[in-house]
C-alpha cells in the first residue's frame, strides 16, 4: 500500500486532467479549481470487435475511417487495429477499434455496454461488411470514458485566465495536459518539450 508522504520540490509540473487538477489545486488556488471543473468532458466509448475476414466488402488496407456527423452514423470512427498492428488479431479475422459518444452524443452515457457494441455493430456492417453477412461480431472489449476529451467551448479562454490568474504568483507551478495544450498527442508531447526547457530555464 501506498504510504502518503511529503515530496518539496522546486517546481511540479502537473497533466492532470482537468478535474483530478481541480482536486490537487482546491486547498491552495480555489479560483482555479472551480474554473477547471467547469471544462466540459463528454462521455466517449471506445468498443473492439473483431470479424471473419470475408464479412467485409473488400479487403482491408490503411489505417481506418473516420466518420462525417452528416451521414448520420452514431460512431465517430473505426480504427482497422490488424491491419496497423501484424499479429492483432488471428489469421482469417480482422480487428475493429471504434470510437462512439462525444459532445454531439450526450445520450451514450445512459446506454450499456451490450448496447453501444451493438451500435457500433451496425454501424460498422453498414459502412465496412457485406449486405449478406448476417453474423454477429467477436465483442472482445467495451470501454466507457466518462470523461474522455475535454471541449473548447464558448467561455473556455475566460476559464483558462481565471485558472492563470489563480496561480500566477505560484512560481515553479506548471499546469498542462490536453485540456490546456491541445487534445491531439503531438500537442501534448509539444507542450512537454516546451515546458522542460521552462523548467530547465527556472530551475537555473
Amino acid at each position: 500500500a501506498l504510504i502518503p508522504h511529503t515530496v518539496y520540490a522546486s517546481t511540479v509540473a502537473v497533466t492532470a486532467p482537468a478535474g483530478a487538477t481541480a482536486k490537487i489545486l482546491r486547498p491552495i488556488a480555489p479560483k482555479a479549481a472551480d474554473a477547471l471543473d467547469q471544462i466540459y468532458y463528454p462521455c466517449v466509448f471506445s468498443v473492439t470487435l473483431a470479424y471473419p475476414e470475408s464479412a467485409f466488402k473488400e479487403k482491408l488496407r490503411g489505417f481506418g475511417n473516420l466518420i462525417p456527423r452528416s451521414m448520420g452514423v452514431r460512431t465517430l470512427g473505426t480504427i482497422w487495429s490488424s491491419c496497423l498492428f501484424p499479429g492483432r488479431a488471428p489469421k482469417g479475422m480482422e480487428l475493429l477499434l471504434s470510437y462512439i459518444g462525444g459532445a454531439q452524443d450526450k445520450g451514450i452515457a445512459e446506454l450499456g455496454d451490450e448496447e453501444v457494441a451493438m451500435q457500433v455493430h451496425k454501424d460498422v456492417k453498414d459502412i465496412l461488411l457485406r449486405p449478406d453477412y448476417e453474423d454477429g461480431p467477436t465483442v472482445v472489449g467495451v470501454r466507457k470514458w466518462a470523461r474522455a476529451i475535454p471541449q473548447y467551448n464558448k467561455g473556455y479562454f475566460d476559464l483558462m485566465d481565471a485558472v492563470k490568474d489563480d496561480t500566477k504568483d505560484m512560481e515553479g507551478l506548471f499546469l498542462g495536459g490536453n485540456y490546456s495544450s491541445g487534445v491531439a498527442f503531438g500537442d501534448c508531447v509539444l507542450w512537454g518539450v516546451n515546458t522542460a526547457k521552462e523548467i530547465d530555464a527556472f530551475l537555473k
